[in-house]
């Protein structure tokens, strides 16, 4: 398989091929959670400061976490507005406060740039107008069967094709932020 999409497309892949036959509760993480110790730590810091021995230890812990609830908690909750550029609704435009300035400005599907934000409205629901948008840092989550099913295939075939196209492509930082929302979170 060619190496696309970023963590989203092959975890679709994975709801995909696997569509009727998952297990009780996936644990979708990337390749080496190292890499990703922000996800880590702030799942620690945001539950009463958990300190995890070992990787294995997080990920049951997410596992776990899901099979009670559907879905693992959202290691990161912050105020829809928020003054920090990277979580905002609108984060990819005007990026990092520069007017006029896209993130990955030609990385977007058919070379249509938009906003996270209505992005999101289009391929996952409406967005909090106030409160607070929670995401499951770096793409590290635990969500149950029935939460995956929820959705028919041709739901998760589709967001797939939003970021199969290339290997780093602006809506798969999108889908990042927007996991705990696709499985029914919030």
């Amino acid at each position: 398989c060619p190496n696309v999409g970023r963590e989203g497309e092959a975890y679709l892949r994975h709801i995909l091929d696997r569509y009727e036959s998952l297990p009780t509760v996936t644990v979708f993480a990337q390749a080496d959670i190292t890499d990703h110790l922000a996800a880590w730590t702030a799942f620690g810091t945001r539950w009463g400061g958990a300190r995890f021995r070992t990787k294995g230890d997080f990920l049951r812990h997410l596992a776990a976490q899901a099979a009670a609830e559907g879905i693992s908690e959202p290691t990161e909750v912050f105020p829809c507005d928020t003054s920090d550029h990277n979580w905002r609704l609108d984060w990819n435009r005007d990026h990092l406060g520069r007017e006029g300035e896209w993130f990955m400005a030609d990385s977007y599907r058919g070379g249509r740039r938009r906003a996270f934000v209505d992005w999101f409205e289009a391929h996952v629901a409406a967005p909090p107008a106030a409160g607070d948008f929670s995401v499951c840092s770096c793409g590290i989550f635990a969500v149950r069967r029935d939460r995956i099913l929820a959705r028919p295939r041709a739901y998760y075939e589709a967001l797939r094709s939003e970021v199969g196209w290339h290997p780093d492509p602006a809506e798969g930082h999108f889908l990042e932020r927007a996991w705990w929302y696709v499985f029914g979170g919030g």
